[in-house]
């Protein structure tokens, strides 16, 4: 976005963009790049989005537009990954 904030989710490309313009509607933060990544299996792409979310400071971070943690996170933990 175009404060340098990131929102962090998991989906289709597709759904990266809607994602994006209700943030951008939400928040009035303009969306202007998207960096998205294809994951093996649904429990990846809900860890993927955690690992992703931590690097950008976690849920409610003000480096950031997430408001909730990823149901990621616990699947890393029972994983043992945290």
């Amino acid at each position: 976005h175009e404060s340098g904030k990131t929102y962090d989710g998991k989906g289709s490309k597709e759904r990266s963009q809607t994602s994006a313009r209700r943030v951008e509607k939400d928040t009035g933060d303009k969306h202007v790049a998207t960096e998205w990544t294809p994951a093996k299996d649904e429990r990846g792409a809900f860890k993927d989005e955690s690992k992703r979310l931590d690097s950008h400071g976690g849920a409610k971070s003000d480096g950031n537009h997430n408001q909730i943690e990823s149901p990621g996170k616990k699947k890393r933990i029972e994983d043992g990954e945290l």
